[in-house]
């Protein structure tokens, strides 16, 4: 959701990423091909680093322990 929002902030991206994806031959594409599109990854890590899908974790100890 927050990529293609992003996306639509940013119309000259979006048509970059259409571009790429325009460029797979197949309407299926596999694993392999995805994952030699350069730019839909930058996409997809940009959005990851902005809007992780954890902001944050908190640990508590379960025991006392002493570092060295």
């Amino acid at each position: 959701m927050w990529c293609l929002y992003a996306l639509s902030k940013r119309p000259d991206l979006q048509t970059r990423l259409r571009e790429e994806l325009l460029s797979v031959p197949t309407d299926t594409p596999t694993m392999d091909e995805l994952q030699a599109l350069p730019f839909l990854d930058a996409v997809v890590r940009e959005t990851l680093r902005v809007h992780p899908a954890v902001p944050a974790t908190s640990r508590v100890a379960k025991k006392d322990d002493i570092i060295p």
